[in-house]
């Protein structure tokens, strides 16, 4: 568990000591903040980026945030750690049944359900949003592609915003302004990963750009399977990467509405800028090694965004 030492000289609520530390792990340096519990280092090890977030986080919710996005890797991972769809059907009807039992008053023994449970109760979080994040990555199980942008677009919101709600809903009530920001940040947050994902997808033979924007771009799937780059593939990319700064373009007109409390799940957006305007300088390349590497110093906008109240 996360533990805070008051004695600390803070900026905006947070231990000086945080800020030196994610300073650090931002370039890639492995560091421990304290003790920290299973699910923080769940978090620590498999996204890092939400780990940087979350020690950014008001000290009393941190450890709550820490287990939601261990509960997002859980079922995140499912399709990538089984061999069969029926394995992973199997795996997230176990879930389902994890969190009708949380919700039943009768949770089943995990390293990662027992604090959810905890969680869920203290901070009266919503049902249907854990069975919304379930049933999204379920999805994951199908091989065919999505058809349009449109269709893209709203796998990538279908898995992150109800992640993204509830992490708020901990740091408090969440109106629908809020709940419109955060959207088009979790989606453009959300987009921006399939995209960095796209060369390891296509070498392991799964192909999620839109069949119907591959027929525009006319994309030789040839190429595609082979692994290589073009000018096709790297116009279509950089679409896919211009609707998402759309998205985030949303998020900067209302940020000023945003209250700081409220920052730390919204941090994706800075982030997901910075990971597009690396898209940018590989000339949407997706195949070009710098594509899909974290920024060196990624913590950065990270830390300016606390400290200056805004997304």
């Amino acid at each position: 568990m996360l533990t805070e030492n008051h004695d600390l000289k803070s900026k905006r609520g947070v231990p000086i000591e945080i800020y030196r530390i994610i300073l650090k792990y931002g370039q890639n340096t492995v560091s421990e903040y304290r003790t920290l519990g299973y699910c923080a280092k769940e978090v620590q090890t498999l996204d890092r980026d939400r780990f940087l977030m979350t020690l950014l986080a008001p000290a009393h919710a941190r450890d709550a945030l820490f287990t939601l996005y261990a509960f997002n890797l859980e079922i995140a991972k499912i399709r990538e750690s089984v061999s069969e769809p029926i394995l992973a059907e199997m795996r997230f009807q176990w879930w389902r049944d994890a969190i009708d039992g949380i919700y039943n008053g009768a949770p089943p023994q995990h390293p990662v359900v027992q604090p959810l449970h905890d969680v869920i109760y203290k901070f009266n979080l919503k049902r249907e949003r854990f069975e919304s994040l379930i049933h999204a990555r379920a999805i994951d199980i199908a091989t065919s592609p999505p058809s349009t942008l449109a269709q893209f677009m709203q796998y990538g919101s279908d898995t992150t915003t109800p992640l993204v709600f509830l992490a708020l809903e901990i740091l408090g009530p969440v109106d629908e302004s809020l709940r419109s920001i955060a959207q088009n940040a979790a989606t453009a947050w959300a987009v921006t990963g399939l995209l960095r994902a796209l060369p390891y997808n296509l070498r392991h033979r799964r192909n999620y750009l839109p069949t119907e924007m591959m027929a525009e771009y006319e994309l030789d799937l040839n190429a595609v399977a082979e692994l290589r780059p073009s000018r096709e593939l790297a116009r279509l990319v950089q679409s896919v990467s211009n609707t998402a700064c759309s998205n985030l373009n949303f998020v900067r007109k209302g940020r000023g509405a945003i209250h700081r409390k409220y920052l730390t799940p919204l941090l994706i957006a800075p982030l997901a800028r910075q990971y597009n305007r690396r898209f940018a300088r590989a000339n949407y390349n997706i195949f070009d090694p710098t594509f899909a590497e974290a920024p060196p110093l990624r913590a950065w906008p990270l830390i300016s965004s606390v400290l200056l109240g805004r997304v």
